[in-house]
């Protein structure tokens, strides 16, 4: 009968809630387990980037060498522009995106797409000036000719020379939202 019902306030049974030993064992436990996997999900989407990227690198790597050596074959005349195109068509082809000869002004001077005669878009300056001053580089971008598209570029480019004047080879590889699941 002289049992009261005392009522007590949120924070009171909150703090007598967190001293009982049950519970900070549990939140640790889930406080590890929240870290452990956050940090797991970090690592296997660096180290699977950083595999997926590699692979494609080595790979434009070795197509831009391919183009770079059938450029004196075209300089001496045992080659004409049509080969010239045919060849970068083929090797454009085996990594899934474009290859484009670019001469010392920006303009598209043979490759594997329809543009030969256009200027390279502007987002493709840098990449351009830098190839221009004899750096090879790779450089990973958004589509510069869709800005709708979801999907980004992978470009490496290198100095390449032609007709004895300066010029930049590219190649682009497409990354399509399916290659990077």
């Amino acid at each position: 009968m002289g049992h009261r019902l005392r009522l007590r306030g949120a924070g009171a049974w909150l703090n007598d809630g967190l001293r009982s030993l049950y519970i900070q064992i549990f939140l640790s436990f889930l406080a590890t387990c929240i870290l452990f996997f956050g940090g797991l999900a970090v690592f296997w989407n660096y180290y699977f980037t950083d595999y997926f990227y590699k692979g494609k690198k080595e790979l434009l790597t070795a197509r831009t060498d391919e183009v770079v050596k059938m450029l004196p074959s075209y300089q001496e005349g045992t080659m004409s522009t049509r080969e010239l195109r045919f060849g970068t068509r083929l090797i454009s082809r085996s990594i899934n995106g474009m290859v484009w000869l670019v001469d010392s002004k920006g303009t598209i001077m043979n490759g594997s797409s329809g543009a030969e005669g256009q200027k390279i878009p502007k987002a493709m300056d840098p990449m351009f000036i830098d190839g221009l001053q004899g750096n090879s580089s790779f450089a990973s971008t958004q589509n510069p000719f869709d800005v709708q598209a979801k999907e980004g570029l992978l470009t490496y480019y290198t100095p390449a020379q032609i007709n004895g004047s300066r010029s930049s080879s590219c190649s682009v590889f497409r990354l399509s939202k399916s290659a990077r699941r």
